[in-house]
């Protein structure tokens, strides 16, 4: 079978691009995820949910062991191989469905493109004003209703306001980014608490996310066994006691109808685990610097921020000031009971306990939301 069949029939034949590693079991030949690979999936979901600039993922790739360049990166954003499809010169134009794992969905990779070529042209939406990053996202506490904004240009001043008749909830949009931050310092992680944090929500999802985890295991438990089977025809065709035509029909039959089905919903699980675990990470990370990341971002990272930390939004009252109309994000709310419990001078495993119970809420209750 010539280079070209074999890319048409969903085979790489080169050396696998970066995250990639190629292994032979018998005469076949698989592309797995090594651990660089995991750690491009939460770079490309780093890009996609924060909308982090190919300079900030070279440094945060490279603080966590994988050293490329920024040109490196964009050649491989663009790659689809990673989101499980082949594409060559020799196809003449074709792309096929590739036997590799995917690092990230078909969709996710037309909206890493998307974000690319955004960020490329310096694309911003002009309808949104960076002046009033807390339109929509903080509401008026009498009606309800989001408050927007304004500028008075004599006085080259920016405003929020209620837009309900008879409201007249006014405020300067300095005064109100002013709450917004002293509200943000509560959720400020000190850097000696990033360890122990990163520490709790893990295990705190993985009480919340059993299911998946179960799940897991049993598929792990599954590809095990396949494996062995592998190996075993393997063994028996090393010992003569399978002819090469009988070894390579019930060993390809075997990759086909098992192990490659078997990896593709371990892929999916893994994904979704590694999503969890990206969202933490970042959040965790970017909580030791919170106040000043939401005062130097633009409009976008601000208000996936403000998203972020408080889903479903704020209330002003001059009376009273900022307040929250539902729940914190789950990481967030656990940064401040273990900040509270570090200022008591509460140590041991019974702090660690007492925050941990505090994440835990009912049945069906959200990890994260992003």
């Amino acid at each position: 079978m010539g280079m070209k069949e074999r890319l048409r029939n969903s085979y790489w034949t080169f050396k696998p691009p970066l995250g990639y590693t190629s292994i032979k079991q018998g005469n076949t030949q698989h592309i797995i995820i090594n651990p660089q690979g995991e750690l491009l999936r939460k770079a490309f979901l780093l890009k996609i949910n924060f909308q982090q600039s190919n300079a900030q993922l070279v440094v945060w790739l490279r603080k966590h062991g994988v050293k490329l360049s920024e040109k490196l990166l964009t050649q491989t954003l663009r790659n689809p191989f990673y989101c499980g499809l082949i594409s060559s010169s020799l196809l003449d134009g074709e792309v096929v469905k590739g036997q590799h794992e995917a690092l990230i969905t078909e969709t996710q990779f037309e909206q890493l493109n998307t974000l690319q070529k955004a960020q490329e042209h310096g694309h911003v939406h002009a309808k949104e004003v960076p002046t009033v990053p807390l339109k929509h996202h903080v509401r008026c506490h009498r009606c309800t209703k989001p408050l927007t904004g304004y500028v008075v240009k004599k006085k080259a001043l920016w405003y929020y306001k209620c837009n309900t008749k008879g409201c007249r909830l006014n405020i300067g949009a300095h005064q109100l980014h002013n709450l917004y931050q002293v509200m943000l310092s509560q959720y400020t992680l000190a850097q000696h608490l990033i360890a122990p944090m990163k520490t709790i929500t893990a295990s705190v999802f993985q009480q919340l996310n059993q299911e998946g985890v179960q799940e897991r295991k049993a598929v792990e438990t599954e590809l095990l066994r396949v494996q062995q089977k592998l190996e075993r025809m393997q063994e028996r065709y090393a010992n003569e006691e399978l002819d090469r035509a009988t070894y390579e029909k019930y060993s390809s039959k075997t990759a086909v109808d098992e192990l490659q089905p078997l990896q593709a919903r371990y892929a999916g699980l893994a994904t979704n685990l590694s999503n969890l675990e990206t969202y933490t990470d970042y959040a965790v990370e970017m909580a030791a610097n919170l106040y000043i990341m939401w005062e130097k971002s633009d409009l976008p990272i601000r208000q996936k921020l403000q998203n972020m930390i408080h889903p479903n939004g704020l209330a002003f009252a001059p009376e009273i000031g900022l307040y929250r109309t539902g729940r914190t994000n789950v990481i967030f709310d656990t940064i401040t009971s273990l900040s509270n419990a570090n200022s008591n001078k509460k140590t041991g495993p019974n702090t660690a306990k007492s925050v941990k119970s505090g994440l835990v809420g009912p049945t069906g209750i959200e990890p994260v939301t992003c």
